[in-house]
């Protein structure tokens, strides 16, 4: 038996309460290109390399993603892919919004203990067919980030870092909120219906 065949039988299971049941890990998932937003920044430049930013952040979120699903339990196995590729197996979407320059001087330990939101996304699960397993959207603060590196002697992290590592704790929550959502609707307390579980904000 295929593992894609395998994946659509699995979300076929014996629905308690009128839903579907969804049991994970799922054999395989494919994560497709995500969408990411560079939001400009009050009193910030604008960047001249703003495109190889976005491709880099895009790049580190589809990996990590792959990861995310391994490690949390989510599928068995799980790899970057497009749609084409990803055609006959359930699949991973994403989007995040994020600025991309800040003002001088917002960095470092002032960046840290600023308050509000840094930026924000959402990850959906789809199975085979297209059709939505659960969505999850989080918001990330200021102090989600990493800014500062060392011990006694901290120094100032590279934007470009912070943005990586802003990039792959998001995916990470998204990925753990997905999950949730999950096992919440096999529960009966998901929001949607079937197999749809729309989950919140983390």
């Amino acid at each position: 038996m295929s593992l894609a065949l395998l994946g659509v039988l699995m979300l076929l299971g014996a629905p308690p309460q009128g839903r579907s049941r969804v049991e994970l890990p799922l054999p395989e998932v494919r994560v497709l290109p995500f969408e990411v937003v560079i939001e400009p920044f009050p009193n910030a430049r604008a960047r001249s390399d703003e495109a190889d930013v976005r491709e880099r952040l895009r790049l580190q979120a589809e990996a990590w993603a792959a990861r995310a699903l391994r490690v949390n339990g989510v599928a068995r196995a799980a790899s970057a892919s497009d749609d084409k590729a990803a055609s006959g197996f359930p699949r991973l979407r994403g989007r995040l919004s994020m600025p991309a320059s800040l003002p001088r001087g917002v960095i470092g330990f002032d960046a840290m203990v600023r308050r509000g939101r840094f930026m924000e996304g959402k990850v959906a699960l789809e199975s085979a067919e297209g059709v939505l397993i659960a969505e999850r959207r989080f918001t990330l603060v200021w102090g989600d980030g990493q800014w500062l590196k060392g011990g006694r002697g901290r120094r100032n992290v590279p934007l470009d870092q912070v943005l990586l590592a802003f990039a792959r704790k998001a995916v990470d929550r998204g990925v753990l909120g997905l999950k949730r959502s999950v096992a919440e609707s096999n529960a009966g307390k998901g929001s949607g219906q079937g197999t749809h579980a729309r989950g919140g904000r983390d």
